[in-house]
Order: structure tokens, then sequence, then C-alpha cells
């Protein structure tokens, strides 16, 4: 299941802007993905230096990613799209970083 982290910089953005990236993130990664099951994280640092506005942090199996060699490139298009629609004017960041994991959930 992937798992997206988003640090932002609550100087530039509001709650309100993030929290609606946050959906939109995890609307757009479940998509490309087919997977349901993604949680969306969205924090700002106590301390900056020389940060980014925003930065998503997408971490996923690395099996995934195999699957789809250019979800990276659908997953910006669509980010893309969203923020034009939206009129989200901030820049952001995109990380995408296959994992080797093991989950058990619900222990």
């Amino acid at each position: 299941m992937p798992l997206i982290h988003i640090e932002y910089d609550n100087d530039v953005a509001t709650a309100d802007e993030i929290k609606n990236l946050s959906i939109a993130m995890q609307e757009i990664v479940s998509d490309k993905t087919n997977i349901k099951e993604v949680m969306v994280y969205a924090n700002f640092p106590q301390v900056k230096v020389k940060i980014d506005p925003i930065e998503i942090f997408i971490e996923m199996s690395e099996g995934i990613m195999e699957k789809q060699p250019n979800l990276s490139e659908l997953i910006k298009n669509d980010l893309s799209a969203w923020k034009k629609e939206s009129g989200f004017s901030h820049p952001i960041n995109m990380t995408l970083i296959p994992m080797k994991w093991e989950i058990t959930i619900g222990i």
C-alpha cells in the first residue's frame, strides 16, 4: 500500500490548501496504482532552513513501480492538471521512493 508524506512550509501554504492537496494526492495515487489503501500524512517542520514550499514523498513497493515504469510521469500529469483546475499556485517537489518492506496490518 502506498504511503504519502507531505512536508510543507506553513508560512507559504495554509492547512486548508494542504488538506485539499492531500485529498487530491490520495485520489491520484490510488487511481494510478489501482490500490484503494493509500494513506497521506501532512506535516510542517518546526525548524526550517532553506526549505521548499511543498515536498511530497510517495513510498510504495518496488513491484508496483516496476509494473508501471512511467508511474511518476502519470502522477505528475494528474497533479499538474489538478493544480490548474483547483487554482493551487504553490510549487511542489515530488519524489517516488521504492520500498522493500513487509507490512503487517491490524496487530
